[in-house]
């Protein structure tokens, strides 16, 4: 939610902004839209399958969710019609536009 907010909030053109969120749970999308009503976004499920066999747990646990990979899905996640992209980690504040 602070990355959401604090973007909003130091853009320039706030209306111009669509989020495409990136989800293994349907519900997740649910609670963001209830928190901010008017954001302007479009939930993607992740099937975590087609990558699961290939992450090797030995290099710890903080990189063994396939989630983590989605970034380099990108192109066959978001509609072709996109022509910027900016990928956000959901732990990340924005301070300027």
């Amino acid at each position: 939610m602070a990355a959401i907010l604090s973007t909003l909030q130091h853009s320039s053109s706030p209306e111009n902004i669509h989020f495409h969120f990136i989800f293994t749970l349907p519900s997740l999308h649910k609670t963001i839209l209830r928190s901010v009503p008017y954001l302007r976004c479009q939930l993607h499920i992740f099937a975590p399958s087609p990558i699961q066999g290939l992450i090797f747990t030995s290099i710890g646990h903080a990189l063994d969710s396939s989630l983590n990979y989605a970034r380099n899905h990108l192109l066959t996640l978001l509609p072709n019609c996109l022509t910027n992209v900016l990928y956000l980690d959901s732990d990340l504040i924005l301070v300027d536009d």
